[in-house]
């Protein structure tokens, strides 16, 4: 049977779309840093993401609603991940370093998660790959140091480019766990869950943000767009784009588009925030980029000796 007509590139596209959706991410997060607080918006924005996804899978949602009760420790467990140490992380982080730092140190996720799979499942890796991780973490050094060895001697990092690492950590733990979700629930049943979890897990936070950290959401244009942003294009609709991608191309395939985070989101905060592209990222990047494409490759098996 006969493909139909663009559904060979259309996978390829909406992988693109996605890369590019998430980067905005990162450069609307630094922009309105100082206008939409942290916690506040990782709450709204999982909230919305969690009406929009009960709107328009309200079947499956009963469907599958026993196997979504039967596995809530999991996708607590799973929204605590994506929520509090990742995304309150990534906004924090994003409050005290550019966006195109942000776009950098996210392009260690891939060989993080390779790693976390490895811890929490022993998805074996090999030498190579190995390797590829210590090449991957020796990219970031020089621009959390901003390309000062002595800031690197002296522990001087900057805190904003660490929080970000934290969170990268965390999405890689995220990623390994998200996996046993698969084997009992649908996409988006799963995403419904892991956004309750991170509604749960936010919401003492939110709490201590408004009552004692004085910082309150003021439901403007600013905000409102930009937290729609987060939950509709960034959550619902990026992952939509993946989910295609992946079904379509295989999780090896779609995932080496990961590796155009750093030149999507540097190409936007260059663009419209008017971000410099410094000697020490460009460093970072090709070491960055060596090191996941070097996690990425399958392990192949040694050579046999002849006869």
């Amino acid at each position: 049977m006969q493909s139909r007509p663009g559904a060979a590139w259309l996978p390829h596209l909406l992988l693109l779309l996605s890369i590019a959706m998430i980067a905005g991410y990162f450069v609307l997060g630094r922009a309105i840093h100082a206008e939409v607080p942290a916690i506040g918006a990782v709450f709204w924005r999982s909230l919305i993401g969690l009406a929009t996804i009960a709107l328009f899978f309200a079947r499956s949602l009963v469907r599958e609603g026993r196997r979504l009760a039967a596995h809530w420790r999991l996708l607590l467990a799973l929204g605590l991940l994506q929520g509090v140490s990742g995304h309150v992380c990534v906004l924090y982080g994003l409050q005290s370093t550019t966006a195109v730092n942000a776009g950098l140190i996210a392009a260690t996720q891939p060989g993080l998660t390779a790693l976390a799979a490895w811890i929490l499942w022993r998805d074996g890796l090999s030498t190579r790959q190995i390797v590829g991780l210590v090449i991957a973490v020796a990219g970031v050094l020089p621009i959390v140091s901003r390309g000062d060895v002595g800031a690197l001697l002296a522990l001087e990092l900057a805190s904003g480019d660490l929080l970000l690492q934290i969170a990268m950590v965390s999405f890689a733990f995220y990623n390994a766990g998200v996996k046993r979700t698969g084997e009992r629930l649908s996409p988006f049943v799963a995403l419904f869950g892991i956004l309750a979890g991170t509604v749960i897990a936010t919401l003492p936070l939110y709490v201590w943000e408004i009552l004692f950290a004085d910082r309150q959401m003021r439901f403007d244009w600013v905000t409102i767009s930009a937290v729609g942003y987060f939950a509709i294009v960034a959550t619902v609709i990026a992952l939509a784009c993946v989910n295609i991608g992946i079904a379509r191309l295989g999780p090896a395939r779609a995932g080496a588009y990961f590796f155009l985070m750093p030149l999507f989101t540097s190409l936007l905060a260059v663009l419209l925030l008017g971000e410099a592209f410094r000697s020490y990222h460009v460093a970072g990047l090709v070491l960055i980029s060596v090191g996941v494409y070097m996690v990425s490759l399958p392990r192949l098996p040694w050579p046999r000796a002849p006869g």
